[in-house]
């Protein structure tokens, strides 16, 4: 091109007339073959917007972006048409970190965490991220820089103010901390989430950043019937024989799936839940809280009630919403049972349910009946006396300190409904759960009456001597009994054969 230069500049021409011809012929040639596509100006915004190392590309739009540069440009005008950001790549980890995640926070005020996002329905305004989190009160309104793929595999930032929603229930409210969750709404052209990342403004560039579960118009398989929904495990938990009988007990009322979340348990539970997922029946997600919360002995200080159960429901509920077609809300001591002599799990309550009330349903409340461990007396042989079970039976319920076959004892009645009750929602037509409650629920609520089925918790009051009315309960025992000590047997026997795990 110098070459070129120099020599027209050293050429003899007859006059300066001649000299401006030629550059006006050179300036239409050149405006011509632009205009034919032809001829091309490097686009320099182009390499800031999209790299090689982009990983929501798929491998189409890396050929694209190293190849034809005329379509890698369109693709540049495209993204900057969506967001004024035209130097930002999507974030470089799309995978599922499943951990707490600071935000920005305002000067002197504390900061609030993300742990996960969700796709919620997609309306006739678009589809809604949820962002799961836990914030000071008032809860700060984020930009959401959302990650969107088009149907062309192409990946743009759409950027849209949050709406914010503090999850209700509890004593949440009385801590620094509460559940919430940050929703952002987008328009139908966005496209379908795959990341978002929350900054104070459009283009700032974000500490943190979520892989968005779902994808607009993919219809996930439903691949379990029920599953259950535990809160975080807490104080180093340790109880195995409590868990190994949660989950077969659970297992027999109807249980596919369990969840858990962890955020403080010993070796020994870590290796009995992993020998459950291996089976595909339970999952464990780490819960590392980075806020205070309740000690053993209880100290004062807690910024978040109950280890963030509310957070770990809601997260249960999205994470499964389209995995599972009922979810089950208890805790370790907690069993949802069906009462009526033909109904042996779940799915039997709530057909009948659905059957009796004519409607649908999405949430089936389940009142508490408390089964009082500190009404058994040491020694007590009640577990004996239960036609249903043999003497090996007995040994075998004592051998792994079955709790539901000793304890049977339970107080008169049933506390009444939304007082510590339990309960099965259809996740697809719930959006929020409380503890003992869902909320924002599409389909109708089921009070379910005592004698279909009752949530037996089995608490220690500390109250031995109480003089509360009580009552014989050995309906569990009778029905399921023999069948559990069998589980029982069968699922320590296959424990101890596991190098890894030691009941010392």
């Amino acid at each position: 091109m110098k070459i070129c230069l120099r020599n027209l500049l050293r050429w003899r021409w007859s006059s300066s007339n001649e000299f401006l011809f030629f550059i006006i012929a050179i300036a239409t040639l050149s405006l011509s073959l632009m205009a034919l596509g032809i001829m091309t100006i490097p686009n320099i915004d182009h390499q800031m917007t999209f790299g090689s190392t982009n990983p929501f590309l798929s491998k189409n739009d890396h050929t694209s972006v190293e190849g034809d540069r005329s379509d890698s440009r369109a693709e540049s005008l495209k993204v900057a048409s969506h967001s004024p950001c035209r130097e930002r790549s999507a974030p470089r980890s799309g995978e599922d970190r499943r951990d707490f995640q600071p935000l920005p926070a305002p000067h002197g005020k504390l900061p609030a965490y993300v742990y996960s996002a969700y796709l919620d329905h997609q309306t006739g305004q678009g589809a809604v991220v949820r962002v799961l989190a836990i914030s000071p009160r008032p809860v700060t309104r984020y930009m959401c820089q959302v990650w969107c793929r088009d149907d062309l595999g192409r990946t743009t930032m759409v950027t849209v103010q949050s709406t914010n929603r503090i999850i209700v229930g509890g004593h949440d409210l009385s801590h620094q901390y509460s559940s919430v969750y940050i929703m952002c709404q987008l328009k139908p052209s966005d496209g379908s989430p795959v990341a978002v990342s929350l900054a104070r403004t459009e283009c700032e560039v974000a500490n943190n950043s979520l892989l968005v579960h779902g994808r607009v118009g993919v219809m996930t398989p439903v691949r379990y019937t029920f599953t259950v929904c535990v809160k975080p495990f807490a104080y180093a938990y340790d109880n195995v024989h409590q868990l190994v009988e949660f989950l077969e007990l659970s297992r027999l009322l109807g249980a596919k799936r369990f969840v858990f979340y962890n955020y403080s348990a010993s070796r020994r539970v870590v290796n009995i839940i992993h020998h459950y997922a291996k089976q595909g029946l339970a999952e464990l997600l780490p819960w590392r809280l980075p806020v205070r919360t309740r000690t053993w002995p209880p100290t004062s200080g807690s910024q978040l009630h109950a280890f963030g159960q509310l957070l770990s429901s809601n997260d249960c509920l999205f994470r499964y919403r389209h995995l599972s077609r009922f979810q089950v809300f208890v805790d370790l001591d907690e069993f949802i049972v069906p009462l009526r002599p033909s109904h042996q799990t779940w799915h039997h309550i709530v057909e009948e349910r659905q059957k009796a009330t004519g409607k649908y349903t999405s949430v089936f409340l389940i009142s508490n009946l408390f089964i009082r461990k500190d009404w058994t007396k040491p020694g007590d042989s009640s577990i004996k006396s239960s036609k249903s079970l043999s003497d090996f039976d007995v040994s075998l319920g004592e051998r792994y300190h079955s709790e539901v076959l000793r304890h049977t004892v339970r107080e008169q009645e049933p506390l009444g409904p939304r007082f510590r009750s339990k309960f099965i929602v259809d996740p697809r037509h719930v959006s929020m759960v409380d503890i003992h409650q869902a909320r924002d629920d599409t389909g109708d609520l089921d009070i379910v009456p005592a004698d279909v089925a009752l949530l037996f918790h089995y608490r220690d009051w500390e109250a031995p001597n109480s003089l509360e009315p009580r009552a014989s309960e050995k309906r569990l025992v009778d029905k399921y009994g023999k069948r559990l000590v069998t589980r029982l047997d069968k699922v320590w026997r296959e424990l101890g054969s596991i190098k890894s795990f030691s009941l010392v």
